[in-house]
């Protein structure tokens, strides 16, 4: 997903789409909360005063965080008065404000009952996976970068096809999988 960042209230520093790298912790790597003084749990808004961006020295030796710091000083303020964050989502071919509608939409355009039932598989081991994702970063502090959990969710989507095998509708699930790599 993607943020517009307005206020910056909704919006995690450290985790949401909200520059053009990407999200930080992925771009930045674990020591980016330490090396720039913002903490892991914070939002857009808690990362600047009400003067500027917080940013680190521009002597900093890291090249990701100085990128960062360039992306940051180009970037406008956060502000009330622009209302609040928009999230979107995209799905190939998609894109929707609306998570759910835009999964909805994804799922109804499979031709095809096999097309269907592959995505089916994948939309529900997606949400499990963001639900599992969110609450290991709620409860344990530990959150995986994205690519970790799309190789959960290719695993996981492997494993049900392969368990079904055998069945009728399930013997060329693997194969139609494996096109949408």
């Amino acid at each position: 997903h993607e943020c517009k960042c307005d206020d910056g209230d909704t919006a995690k520093f450290w985790f949401d789409h909200w520059l053009p790298t990407g999200p930080l912790f992925s771009f930045v790597g674990q020591d980016g909360p330490l090396m720039m003084g913002i903490p892991m749990s914070s939002n857009v808004a808690e990362a600047c005063t009400a003067t500027g961006w917080r940013l680190p020295s521009h002597r900093v030796r890291h090249r990701r965080v100085a990128e960062v710091r360039d992306h940051l000083t180009a970037h406008p303020l956060p502000t009330q008065s622009q209302g609040p964050d928009v999230f979107s989502w995209e799905i190939p071919g998609i894109v929707s404000s609306d998570f759910s509608s835009a999964l909805v939409n994804w799922l109804q355009a499979a031709r095809g009952n096999r097309l269907f039932t592959i995505k089916h598989i994948a939309a529900q081991a997606t949400i499990y996976l963001i639900w599992r994702e969110r609450n290991s970063r709620m409860h344990a502090g530990n959150p995986q970068p994205h690519s970790v959990v799309f190789k959960q969710l290719d695993r996981c989507v492997r494993d049900i096809a392969l368990a079904r095998k055998d069945r009728k509708r399930f013997k060329t699930m693997l194969s139609i999988w494996f096109r949408f790599d």
